[in-house]
Order: structure tokens, then C-alpha cells, then sequence
């Protein structure tokens, strides 16, 4: 449901700022928006410095720490000073940021807000200056807000599927091209991809935090399927997806979260949580963890 501008101001406290991106073909907007006032800016966004700052961050760190922040800090700080660098922050205020495109691969906390005057200072980090939360629409975020503390009396619900038991044909990049070019969807022959050397270490994964929660209730293998997820999920605090994900902002109907495949002549679609259907889950969560790739 959509909502009016003077409703999410309504709804929003003081010191809490929405801050919005959209990018057209040709130019990038910003609006931000505070209990009293709105304003809208054009901005600049160079792709090269996005790209080598996502590069930084994704990338095995080597050489000292001296070296890396020298080349970090101010490809952060330049970034921090293009998409926010407009808007007047004051410090401890709450940021909800809403990204489009490729900004949304861009973890705000991290960026640099202001040099360092000593090498002793601090590093000034966005996280460290503002409370900050991402969101799909301001509509989402207020919905968000409005929703009670979970009650439910059971805690932990973990899944970790297998992968081994899904047919390489399933998956062809004529069908699925964004997957083809994925470093997580190794190819097996020319035009297929296969699902056999994506096992993960999910099992220890997921009983190692059953440890910390010894009433959580945890699935793993030929039973962690989307079904049971969709069936249970609602009656837990906390959920933990081990798995494989997948994820396109040019086909983002696609998305998905893979489950456990164990059905023959079942559609393989019917073991993955696009993102489609996770706007209809009833989901009472206090906290969803994705430890899954693209996600």
C-alpha cells in the first residue's frame, strides 16, 4: 500500500532522517526527508570510484593497515561527499537510507564522513557518527516500525539445505543468464551449471548456533525445505537461512534464496524463496539472518 508524504512525516521522530535515491538514465536524485521538511538534489555518482571502493572492501586485504586505509579513506570519503555530502546530518541522528541501482551494493557505514586530522585519530566512520537502517520504500520502513515485538514463545528456526541433489539441467544461463556470469554458479560444460561443488559448511554452521540457543529448532539436508520454512517461520523470534542465493538488480523478480531439492519431476522453483513470495510470508521475527551469497 502506498502512503502519503504527510503520513511517513507523521510517523517519523525528530531525530530521524529518510534519505532516498533514485537513478534515471541520465541523472541521480536525492531526497531527504525529516519530520518538517523535505529536500530534493541532484547528485553525482562516478561509477569508477563505487566500483573500486566495492572492490577494496570485497577484495583479500594485504599489506599494512597503514597502506590500505591510505588509498581507503579518501575513495570513502569522496563517495560519503557525493551521495551524502549535500544534505546537513546532524550527528547521532538516525539514517534510514532507501538505495536504487547501484547504490544499493553500498554499505553506507562504512563510508567516511571526515579526514583525519593525526594518524592517531580515530577513523571517522559513517557508523560511528549515525544509527543506520536500509529499506526498499519509506512505506516499508514505517510498516516496520509499526509492528509489535514478536511474541512467540519459540526462539531459533535454522535451515541448511543440500545442493548435491539438484540436476544440472535445472539450471541453463538461457534460462537464468545473470546466474552465468556469476563467480558462485561454477559452469559445468559449456552451457550448464552445476550445483555439485556448492556444498557449504552450513551444517556446522547452523548446530553451532543451536549450541547458543539448545531449544532452537533446526533443519539441515534432505529436510530443510522451503515448505516447512513457509509452514514454521511464523511462529519463531529468530530465523538462520545457511544457503545459496541469488541475486540481479536487472531481473529482480528472479531473486532467490535455494532450499533443499529432493523431488523428482518437481519444479526446482518450487525449493526457492523468490523474493516474490517473501511480501506474502507472515513472518513475526524479531531478526532474519541471511547467511547465504548475494544476499
Amino acid at each position: 500500500n502506498c502512503c502519503s508524504l504527510t503520513e511517513i512525516q507523521a510517523q517519523l521522530e525528530e531525530e530521524t532522517s529518510i534519505i532516498q535515491y533514485f537513478l534515471g538514465d541520465q541523472k541521480v536524485f536525492a531526497f531527504h526527508l525529516r519530520k518538517t521538511a523535505m529536500e530534493v538534489k541532484e547528485i553525482q555518482i562516478e561509477d569508477s570510484l563505487i566500483q573500486k571502493f566495492l572492490g577494496m572492501i570485497r577484495s583479500e586485504k594485504s599489506g599494512t593497515l597503514k597502506a590500505y586505509l591510505d588509498t581507503y579513506e579518501p575513495l570513502a570519503l569522496d563517495i560519503y561527499k557525493d551521495i551524502l555530502g549535500s544534505f546537513s546530518l546532524p550527528l547521532g541522528h538516525e539514517l534510514k537510507i532507501i538505495p536504487d541501482g547501484k547504490l544499493s551494493y553500498v554499505p553506507f557505514e562504512a563510508l567516511i564522513s571526515h579526514t583525519r586530522l593525526t594518524e592517531q585519530d580515530q577513523v571517522s566512520y559513517l557508523l560511528s557518527d549515525h544509527i543506520i537502517s536500509y529499506g526498499h520504500s519509506a512505506c516499508e520502513l514505517l510498516r516496520k516500525k509499526s509492528q509489535p515485538k514478536s511474541k512467540n514463545k519459540n526462539f531459533l528456526l535454522g535451515f541448511a539445505p543440500i545442493f548435491d541433489t539438484i540436476p544440472a539441467q535445472s539450471l541453463s544461463p538461457v534460462d537464468t543468464p545473470f546466474l552465468h556470469n556469476s563467480l558462485f554458479f561454477p559452469l559445468n560444460g559449456p552451457d550448464r551449471l552445476s550445483w555439485s561443488s556448492l556444498q557449504l559448511p552450513n551444517e556446522e554452521e547452523i548446530f553451532s548456533i543451536r549450541e547458543l540457543f539448545p531449544n532452537g529448532d533446526v533443519y539441515v539436508g534432505e529436510q530443510a525445505l522451503l515448505g516447512r520454512m513457509i509452514e514454521e517461520a511464523p511462529s519463531y523470534n529468530l530465523l538462520h537461512l545457511a544457503t545459496h542465493g541469488s541475486y540481479s538488480d536487472l531481473n529482480p523478480s528472479q531473486n532467490f534464496i535455494q532450499f533443499t531439492y529432493i523431488q523428482e519431476n518437481h519444479p526446482i522453483a518450487n525449493e526457492r524463496l523468490f523474493a516474490k513470495i517473501v511480501y506474502g510470508l507472515s513472518l513475526n521475527a524479531d531478526l532474519v539472518v541471511l547467511s547465504a551469497c548475494q544476499t
